[in-house]
């Protein structure tokens, strides 16, 4: 059995993947928030009202292969946040899986074990990813992976069999209605087996990848045709994009390199809150000395590769090195062409397409073996070490949401048996107070969004908003000493409103209000 393992360690190395992940999902204390419970909630309703939506609630776009995938873990294993984070994580073992055999079969077998040994111990930010599920992201690095082997295959000469081309074009369907940000895989594979096939292009077998790739992609094309272009005219929305001038870019790039590029390799810890991140980033106090080359000799390094593999690209003879450099040349460009947000640059979830990139560090290390083994072997460990600094520093309150400056956990169970206990059954609230509940209490407690003004905020599933409109005794839920809550307070002594109140934690909780409140419209 010693000897099968030794000879196998693909499989050790995904049982210490598996491990890895199921541990974090399970002792990490990675909060639980609104855009996980709605996955949450769309896989109840595929489990028990055999509801398939086409997209993620309340958009036009991430596909619905993270909400079955959890529903059918629900079914195993019963709605729970832990069995919701197997979906994520069985999709980050594909990841694992496919990563690991390019770095095999592209560079070698050293550089395949050193890509191994990276994932059973990755960066955090990969790490946290991997048993977060937000909506797809997962399967995006997990399909991306897929296709990138797979084109390594069917560019290998006119021998790869057919069904290697369908499966090639099927998973690139299904991965660009999963998440439109699939783009960044698809651009490069089809450039890769187009220039490496040239004038031997098996134009039958293409046909059967096109046709499948239409089959995969199907639905969300139908449902465009539907709705006139929908999915582009909110990928295109002011929220995700600006106007497209050098400097914006030279500014997003360097912005990028600064603050995006050390979270992904492990030196500071991610969040979506600007202030939190600036503060942690500051008590990790890693010297400029170490984290300035290391940041300059990654950037020096990308654009050689690009440039070497525009070269070969002109010269019409890529390689998988080259493969690699346009998927994380297109994830960078576009990530600089389109993000306006503090929160992108430090929860950069839209460069995850760049671990697709960790074969290049497999080859450094095999490279350096022919070299010098011992350096080789310090290397790995270096690299693997600050995996495991930033993974045991990792800071719980940095992955939950904030509001008006406070942590808020309205994933805890508890929060629904207060509100249980108050008979309280639907509730208006902020939308990172809202869906957490509504989950946790297996929609027996259901919200309706608001915004800072008592406004109609957004509401991802309709149907909870018009059944809390419907309720004669809806209660409001706000963040203790919040804006939110000074506006509820001056409406409550103008309108003349009685209520009761309660407190959770650095929660307010408003119920029995007479006459009932409803949030203004327009």
């Amino acid at each position: 059995m010693a000897d099968w393992l030794v000879k196998h360690p693909l499989v050790v190395g995904i049982a210490l993947c598996c491990g890895s992940r199921l541990g974090f999902a399970l002792l990490g204390g990675v909060a639980f928030e609104s855009d996980e419970a709605i996955v949450g909630l769309m896989a109840r309703h595929i489990l028990y009202r055999h509801e398939i939506p086409l997209f993620y609630y309340g958009q036009s776009y991430l596909g619905p292969l993270e909400p079955l995938s959890a529903a059918l873990a629900f079914a195993l294993a019963g709605p729970s946040v832990f069995s919701l984070r197997l979906a994520p994580i069985f999709y980050s073992l594909v990841f694992v899986v496919f990563t690991t055999l390019f770095a095999r079969r592209a560079f070698g077998p050293i550089a395949g074990l050193a890509t191994l040994a990276y994932c059973v111990a990755p960066p955090l930010f990969l790490l946290t990813w991997s048993v977060k599920a937000r909506g797809g992201y997962a399967e995006l690095i997990a399909l991306g992976a897929a296709s990138l082997w797979l084109a390594l295959d069917v560019a290998s000469g006119p021998g790869a069999r057919a069904w290697r081309w369908i499966l090639l074009g099927g998973v690139s369907g299904v991965g660009l209605w999963t998440d439109p940000l699939y783009i960044v895989y698809l651009c490069p594979v089809v450039l890769y087996v187009a220039l490496q096939q040239r004038a031997r292009l098996p134009l039958v077998k293409a046909l059967g990848a096109l046709v499948a790739f239409a089959i995969g992609a199907g639905p969300m094309f139908l449902a465009n045709l539907r709705s006139h272009g929908e999915t582009l005219r909110e990928l295109a929305g002011p929220n995700v994009s600006q106007p497209t001038t050098v400097a914006v870019f030279h500014a997003n790039l360097v912005e990028t390199l600064r603050e995006s590029l050390p979270i992904l390799v492990g030196f500071f810890e991610a969040s979506s809150n600007a202030g939190a991140f600036s503060a942690a980033r500051a008590a990790a106090d890693w010297p400029t000395w170490i984290l300035t080359p290391i940041q300059d000799g990654l950037a020096v390094a990308g654009l050689a590769l690009l440039i070497v593999s525009a070269w070969h690209a002109a010269r019409l003879g890529p390689t998988p090195l080259d493969l690699l450099t346009w998927v994380g040349a297109c994830t960078v460009g576009l990530f600089c062409l389109s993000q306006v947000e503090s929160l992108y640059l430090t929860e950069p979830r839209y460069l995850l397409p760049l671990y697709s990139l960790i074969p290049v560090a497999g080859l450094v290390v095999s490279t350096a073996r022919s070299l010098h083994p011992v350096g080789a072997a310090a290397l790995l460990a270096c690299v693997v070490a600050l995996n495991v600094l930033s993974i045991a520093r990792f800071d719980p309150a940095l992955t939950a949401p904030w509001l008006d400056g406070q942590l808020v956990d309205a994933g805890n169970p508890s929060l629904v048996r207060f509100l249980e206990d108050r008979s309280i059954t639907t509730f208006y609230a902020d939308y990172w107070l809202a869906y957490p509940v509504a989950f946790q209490s297996r929609e027996q407690v259901v919200p309706s969004v608001i915004d800072d003004h008592l406004r109609v905020g957004f509401n991802r599933y309709i149907p909870y908003a018009i059944a809390v409109d419907g309720s004669s005794d809806p209660a409001i839920v706000v963040v203790a000493n919040s804006h939110a809550e000074k506006k509820l307070r001056e409406m409550l002594l103008t309108s003349g409103r009685t209520y009761r109140f309660g407190r959770w934690r650095n929660l307010d909780v408003y119920d029995h209000l007479s006459p009932a409140f409803r949030p203004i419209r327009g």
